[in-house]
């Protein structure tokens, strides 16, 4: 009999408090459009505080904007390619000159100013796109 009650308080578990601690579990989990919005506003501020430094002209803090665009980026990138791989890549092909354009030894202010420009553009309607969505 002891075998028995063994069995059953084992299936019991297998197939009513499993699962049950599973959903809870997956409850838990961070939703991916929550940590973009979050994200997206953070890529914004970044993308304008260069945009005032391009437009006043402080060289040493663009290099710098254009490091923390990168480190912005790379915590959500992923879902946005997963949710949105049509922005993923508008960023990405904005993100990317803008940032090697910080980095160039000779600033060219007004191709730097409209690719960031055109990319805060962008950014907006994802954080737009993303916000309808949650």
């Amino acid at each position: 009999m002891n075998f028995l009650n063994r069995i059953f308080h084992t299936s019991i578990f297998i197939f009513l408090i499993l699962p049950t601690l599973l959903v809870g579990c997956s409850e838990n989990q961070p939703n991916p459009k929550n940590k973009i919005n979050t994200n997206v506003i953070a890529l914004i501020k970044t993308a304008e505080i260069l945009k005032s430094d391009i437009n006043t002209l402080k060289l040493d803090k663009i290099k710098l904007d254009g490091k923390s665009l990168e480190e912005a980026w790379a915590p959500f990138e992923d879902e946005v390619k997963d949710l949105y791989p049509d922005y993923y890549a508008k960023i990405e092909d904005l993100l990317d000159p803008v940032i090697a354009a910080s980095h160039a030894e000779k600033l060219d202010q007004k191709i730097l100013n409209t690719l960031n420009n055109q990319l805060i553009m962008t950014l907006n309607e994802l954080a737009e796109k993303n916000k309808a969505a949650l």
